[in-house]
């Protein structure tokens, strides 16, 4: 069941720049919360039982509204368990900017966050009783929630509980979830609600219970009723109950049931089991698919459905799976066709019609489109994180706001400081700085999930091919930082990132990594300047070289002592151990990328520090490749868009060496 949680903005984190605030999402502290079976309990939220998204991101919604993407904001990232709270940064997008600068002034700081809670994993303690649970003891009477699952974040007007910092009002419910069951009904005609009541009138009968004030001492109720103030409101109740009516029976085309149920005064419920039935007889009678329909399933049943069939896609493409479980589940067994025709039955549509048709309605319902885009992003991920790439051992990565052309401020330079003598003032110095440019760009591609791999049961359009997209992404970053090393373009001064006037090339060809060329490096890089003249005395800490010196360079480091050439009496030359390699060892880590071989073969180079070579810049920080889903209207299917937005850098010159090779 999706439920609200109360939360509040740090508002010393708010950044401009990033347009993003850190946020305070759950606590451990008890929340008195309606629950189906006891009424009114204390509810806890164990942190050792937050279910966090793999990406740790969900939508940043407008007030729980879900109903479509109008009302995404942004979305809450970086969301992590620690000190046993739940937090995450929450980023306003461009296209909300009224939003964005009520929480900016401090006019907005209440968030909300939905989540579903596993039931198999709540334990309700009984008063009296205690329970152990993440290493500490809870006394009852308490409802302890093991695990539960985040689902969205919203930016609502006001809180719950501003002292707990709660979460939203007890009995909160958003609309179109949780409808009133006979199990919640039961439970407030115990407390006193009419047997016969609606669900409208057992809903404000729960808001009754759930009322934060009591009355004044002083309050008197009316000795005489309002007439006109009951008058109005039977008159909006009535005007209310036939707008229902209208729109529920002209949505699914019954205009003679509309005004059979408004000349019977028939109430909510009714109204709305009347058209469910006239739906279902009319679904028997054509073989036309019904255009709309309730959903058959509660919102956890279709969260089970979209998580099994997911592993089992999973499973049989040969993918990891989250549930283990589902090796032994009857879906395991099911072809794609069948999981489209499953995803109907439990959206209530019809499952009736050629393959063609059936899966082509299936494309369109949340559950089926859910499922493909989930097992396609987690085989995009598999491809991103299992590729081969180097770059990230030497290079540091940073965030870019936005596509500008932006400076990279390095190596600043200030005066030195200077003796103060007692009651002598302070003087000021001066600073110099320094930059470079950099600017991140787009890229992405374009793949397509059809109907007819869907009826054929092509797993590999949904595990192979965004599988190798993420493998593809991941190259292209490793493409962007190299290079930088190997165009070797003009910096902000004119002159080439490695030249003989930043001294950071090597006189001539110094052939291989040895003592003699590693000694000039060491040498070169520990007299660099900043702009005052200031010695930077850096020290190398990576080797970067093509794969084609790897053995070379490897037998050079590995040898504590290196061969000196001998000449025997006989006249025969010989070598034997000589002088003591200091560099042997991990002195510095290597690493070699055939990206290099490409460009030369003999070629290699140094950097210090990763924050001081070469930086990739990613669009506020997102260092995975994102994936996006609509209906195919190009192709008869999911069109899926695969994109990462990157750049790369050099921080300043000083910080890398080069050996330009043969």
């Amino acid at each position: 069941m999706n439920r609200q949680y109360r939360l509040t903005t740090r508002a010393e984190t708010i950044s401009e720049e990033k347009r993003s605030v850190q946020v305070v999402a759950a606590t451990e502290n008890p929340v008195t919360v309606f629950d189906w079976e006891r009424g009114m309990v204390d509810e806890v939220l164990l942190m050792g039982g937050a279910n966090l998204p793999y990406t740790r991101q969900v939508p940043l919604l407008d007030s729980h509204r879900r109903d479509d993407t109008s009302t995404v904001i942004g979305s809450l990232q970086g969301m992590e368990v620690r000190d046993g709270q739940l937090v995450g940064t929450a980023y306003f997008s461009a296209e909300a900017e009224r939003q964005w600068n009520l929480v900016r002034d401090g006019h907005l700081t209440d968030f909300s966050v939905g989540y579903r809670v596993d039931p198999s994993e709540s334990v309700f303690v009984k008063a009296g009783e205690t329970e152990r649970a993440d290493g500490r003891e809870w006394a009852g009477p308490v409802l302890l929630q093991k695990k539960w699952h985040v689902k969205e974040l919203s930016l609502v007007p006001i809180g719950a509980d501003e002292m707990a910092k709660a979460r939203a009002e007890a009995g909160y419910q958003p609309i179109g979830e949780n409808p009133m069951n006979d199990k919640l009904k039961q439970a407030l005609i115990a407390r006193g609600m009419p047997a016969d009541a609606t669900e409208d009138q057992a809903l404000e009968f729960l808001d009754s219970l759930t009322a934060r004030s009591e009355p004044k001492p002083d309050d008197k109720p009316d000795d005489k009723p309002d007439v006109e103030k009951i008058r109005r409101e039977a008159t909006g109740a009535e005007r209310d109950r036939i707008a229902e009516i209208d729109g529920l029976c002209g949505r699914h085309g019954f205009p003679e049931l509309a005004k059979r149920l408004i000349a019977d005064g028939t109430d909510s419920a009714g109204v709305r089991k009347a058209v469910l039935d006239a739906i279902v007889e009319k679904e028997r009678n054509t073989p036309t698919p019904a255009t709309s329909t309730a959903a058959l399933v509660t919102h956890d049943g279709r969260d089970k459905f979209r998580d099994a069939a997911v592993d089992a896609i999973a499973f049989r493409a040969g993918g990891p799976v989250q549930d283990d479980a589902i090796r032994d589940d009857e879906m395991t067994g099911m072809t794609l066709r069948e999981i489209a025709r499953h995803s109907l039955r439990i959206a209530g549509h019809s499952t009736r019609g050629n393959a063609l048709e059936l899966v082509g309605r299936a494309l369109t319902t949340e559950d089926f489109a859910d499922v493909l885009n989930t097992v396609a992003n987690r085989s995009l991920m598999r491809g991103w994180e299992n590729a081969p790439e180097t770059w990230r051992t030497w290079c540091s990565t940073g965030s870019a706001p936005d596509f500008l052309q932006r400076k990279i401020v390095s190596f600043a330079a200030n005066s030195d400081l200077m003796e103060v003598k007692e009651g002598a003032p302070y003087r000021y110095g001066t600073a110099l700085e320094g930059y470079e440019t950099y600017q991140i760009a787009t890229y992405g591609r374009m793949m397509a999930i059809t109907r007819q791999a869907i009826i054929n049961d092509d797993l590999g359009a949904l595990s192979d091919i965004p599988m190798a997209q993420g493998e593809a992404a991941a190259r292209m970053l490793g493409d962007m930082a190299y290079a930088v090393l190997t165009a070797n373009s003009a910096l902000s001064d004119g002159v080439a990132l490695f030249a003989a006037g930043h001294g950071n090339l090597a006189d001539g060809n110094v052939g291989a990594p040895s003592v003699a060329s590693l000694d000039e490096a060491y040498y070169d890089m520990a007299m660099q300047e900043d702009l005052a003249g200031n010695r930077l005395n850096l020290q190398p800490e990576f080797l970067i070289a093509p794969v084609s010196l790897r053995a070379t360079a490897e037998q050079f480091f590995a040898q504590n002592t290196l061969p000196t050439a001998i000449t025997l009496d006989t006249g025969v030359s010989t070598a034997q151990g000589g002088d003591v390699n200091i560099y042997a060892g991990d002195r510095l880590s290597r690493v070699y990328d055939a990206r290099l071989d490409s460009d030369s073969t003999t070629a290699w180079y140094l950097s210090t520090r990763r924050d001081r070579g070469v930086k990739v810049y990613f669009l506020n920080g997102q260092q995975t490749p994102y994936m996006e889903t609509r209906n195919g209207w190009t192709v008869d299917g999911a069109e899926m868009k695969i994109r990462i937005d990157a750049g790369a850098a050099p921080v300043a010159y000083q910080g890398l060496w080069k050996n330009a090779g043969a």
